[in-house]
């Protein structure tokens, strides 16, 4: 499936650990997932229901989420008050992200005597990158525990990779394909794709993923046979093969040199390997050949009289038109 339900984990980190797992986009209670000796006790009218109860600085509480976060949605009590003021600049409460598990980065401080402390609260500023949502009870007031319930976590989607780049280039030996992503999540591998018309593709390459990674990935490939004008797009492959595909880019190669028409002796060949239109002409512009071709043939110069002769052969790679000087 493209679009799959990621789980959420749950590590609760004090004096006690406890573990659940969580469901994605959906708002979760801390029932029959805390560790022992924590209180399911509800707040009241307002705040009831299962929370966790941070009594000690330094308590705190982690989250470990295996997709980029979206916003997160939390509601903060208090033991002690049900009014919305604030508390001393003693009580302090902190959130808390990071990519590794290890080195966290404060996203919000709420408390410290300038915000109100209870209620719900929302963060937008998310990293990308982020896999750990740490709550931290910095310091503690004095005879003020606080409550930590109702977490609603986001997530952008379960999109497996993020591609961030798409783009070509003609280069001397093709057409040069690079792209870029962000993220990758059971990203099996990229196939690429091609088309004349921008409607019909067929697959011309395969580029393997990086499974999954929170660091950027480059990519490159390089289509050796260039057209006048061309299309492409990646497929992204999942492990489980669901898939998905890029934006297209068109490519253009005004400059390239093109050779359908090839001279011996008695014959001009004219190579084809698609549906092809020739047509010769005299210098006055009188027609003496207008034909479709399917594949290569050969005109004998005997058909044609003494004199100069303008030749224009013509498929979806391009148009070459050439001066042909006949004298058979």
């Amino acid at each position: 499936m493209r679009f799959f339900i990621l789980a959420l984990f749950l590590f609760v980190i004090t004096s006690v650990f406890g573990q659940a797992t969580l469901p994605v986009k959906d708002t979760f209670l801390t029932r029959n997932s805390l560790p022992t000796g924590y209180s399911h006790t509800g707040l009241g009218t307002d705040y009831s229901g299962p929370k966790l109860n941070f009594d000690n600085t330094g308590d705190s509480l982690i989250i470990f989420i295996n997709a980029a976060p979206g916003p997160l949605t939390f509601s903060l009590g208090t033991n002690d008050t049900f009014t919305l003021d604030t508390l001393s600049s003693t009580t302090v409460f902190q959130v808390l992200q990071s990519v590794n598990g290890t080195t966290y980065d404060t996203v919000a401080t709420i408390g410290d005597g300038t915000s109100f402390i209870r209620g719900e609260k929302y963060i937008n500023s998310l990293g990308i990158a982020t896999r750990y949502i740490k709550f931290y009870f910095t310091n503690k007031d004095t005879g003020t525990n606080l409550s930590l319930f109702r977490i609603f976590i986001d997530t952008l989607g379960g999109v497996p990779v993020r591609l961030t780049r798409f783009h070509g280039n003609v280069v001397n030996d093709g057409v040069s394909l690079t792209w870029t992503t962000a993220s990758e999540t059971n990203n099996s591998h990229f196939e690429i794709y091609k088309s004349l018309d921008g409607q019909n593709f067929f697959k011309i390459g395969r580029r393997e993923g990086a499974g999954n990674s929170n660091a950027i990935k480059h990519y490159n490939f390089v289509d050796s046979k260039v057209e006048v004008l061309q299309y492409y797009r990646l497929k992204q492959v999942d492990f489980d093969n669901g898939y998905e595909y890029s934006p297209i880019v068109s490519i253009r190669a005004d400059n390239i040199k093109l050779d359908f028409v090839k001279e011996t002796a008695e014959d001009l060949i004219i190579s084809a390997d698609k549906n092809t239109r020739i047509l010769i002409t005299n210098q006055t512009g009188q027609v003496l050949m207008n034909k479709e071709i399917l594949s290569e043939t050969i005109i004998k110069k005997s058909m044609f009289s003494h004199g100069v002769f303008i030749v224009q052969v013509a498929n979806q790679e391009g148009i070459q038109t050439l001066k042909w000087v006949n004298m058979q």
